[in-house]
């Protein structure tokens, strides 16, 4: 009875040393395994665990796990804890930094199990690990933006209900406050009175505890009641159960910047009412021109008659002159007519007494009339001198006036370059304006 007890007991261990063998094989052929021994060298390791370090098997057969490792290793709190769970006979497991065979780490996540020996002495370490190398190298770089995002902006979390939770330091310095002095207060506090009791407030967390994150330019107050302009974002954040479970705000501070906009928005504003009247100016400008253009047209059509009228007049006054030297002709030969007659009245004697005074009379007249054509003649050729010099200065004031004219029209002709060129620019610091 006693041998068919044992017989079971032993069948019974047997058994389970089967499937305690299946159970090793099944996790060698499921995981990366490496076996250490006492002295934490590799004596096991299957071609998984091997490949993913690069390696052969036999290549890391005898070698001590501390050549697999970076040196810096040592210093860190991983292989402390491995030391120590390995000296109290204790499990342990971590993500371990090692050394691939081409250079680059990988990242392994291994449970390090150690196992004693009849003697009670740590007889091997069983290792079954995982490459966790992207999950670490990932998360360790969302980590590093993370940090980055936080040393570069103003980072405040909010509870759903917009009380505070933390901010960090570079909230803290933009808006005035110690982190006492902010955590537990409601969000409002960096608001007017007029937008926190506002519904469109109401509106702005109803949107954010329906999980909508905001984006947009704030106009808050800071500690000393200051405006303080803030690029940000109101972001909602999921819990591991996929509850909402608060808002975190990153903010850029960008009062400065609004600042300079308002001095911009104020200077185009300005340089659209200045354009806009360069416009006007032009405008009139045209205007002015197109008259002085038409009234040169008119003095060029007044001269042009003018000088059509002293070039009638020049010809009437040598017609003039002609008629004068034909009257002076007959002065000169009725002068000759009546000395001739007092000739012939001498001879007469007391006869021609009669007829010589009337000869004489008539010589008298002659004399008269041939004076006063000698006269005449010189008021004419002064009148003809006078004409030629009105008539040259006519045609010099027609070239003049012809001149003004084509000056006017290339001056109509630039003003217009500038009323569309005024035009142009109005068009353009209006859209400008209206961009601000």
């Amino acid at each position: 009875m006693f041998n068919r007890q044992l017989k079971k007991e032993l069948q019974d261990q047997r058994a389970e040393l089967a499937m305690l063998r299946q159970l090793a094989q099944q996790m060698d052929r499921g995981m990366l395994s490496v076996r250490l021994d006492s002295n934490f060298c590799v004596c096991a390791v299957n071609q998984d665990f091997a490949d993913t370090l690069g390696y052969q098997s036999d290549q890391l057969l005898g070698r001590p796990l501390s050549d697999l490792v970076p040196p810096y290793v040592s210093k860190l709190p991983c292989f402390h804890n491995f030391n120590k769970a390995m000296a109290e006979f204790a499990p342990v497991s971590d993500n371990y930094r090692y050394l691939s065979a081409s250079g680059p780490l990988v990242w392994l996540n291994i449970h390090w199990f150690p196992v004693r020996g009849a003697d009670g002495k740590l007889a091997y370490v069983q290792g079954y690990a995982r490459d966790v190398t992207e999950t670490v190298e990932g998360g360790k770089e969302s980590e590093a933006f993370i940090d980055a995002l936080i040393r570069s902006t103003a980072v405040i979390q909010f509870n759903l209900d917009g009380t505070v939770i933390t901010a960090n330091n570079q909230f803290q310095r933009a808006m005035g406050y110690q982190l006492n002095e902010l955590v537990g207060q409601h969000h409002r506090k960096f608001c007017t009175p007029e937008e926190a009791n506002s519904p469109e407030y109401d509106a702005f967390w109803k949107k954010l505890n329906n999980g909508e994150y905001v984006a947009d330019r704030f106009k808050r107050i800071d500690s000393r009641g200051h405006e303080v302009w803030l690029e940000a974002t109101y972001n909602p954040v999921y819990d591991a159960e996929d509850n909402l479970s608060k808002v975190v705000k990153f903010a850029s501070v960008v009062t400065d910047q609004v600042a300079r906009e308002a001095e911009v928005r104020e200077g185009a504003s300005v340089a659209y009412d200045v354009s806009q009247q360069t416009d006007i100016s032009a405008q009139k400008g045209t205007t002015v021109v197109q008259e002085t253009v038409e009234t040169m047209q008119k003095i060029a059509a007044q001269m042009q008659a003018a000088t059509e009228s002293i070039e009638a007049l020049s010809k009437q006054s040598l017609q003039i002159n002609s008629i004068v030297q034909t009257i002076g002709g007959i002065a000169a030969q009725t002068n000759l007519l009546a000395l001739n007659a007092a000739i012939e009245a001498a001879r007469a004697g007391e006869h021609g007494r009669g007829f010589a005074v009337v000869a004489d009379e008539v010589r008298q007249l002659a004399a008269r009339t041939s004076q006063a054509t000698d006269e005449i003649v010189s008021v004419v050729e002064k009148n003809q001198v006078l004409s030629d010099e009105v008539m040259h200065q006519m045609f010099r004031t027609r070239e003049n006036a012809e001149q003004g004219l084509e000056l006017a029209n290339q001056a109509g002709e630039v003003i217009l370059e500038i009323k569309e060129g005024a035009k142009q620019v109005v068009d353009a610091v209006e859209r400008f304006a209206k961009e601000l």
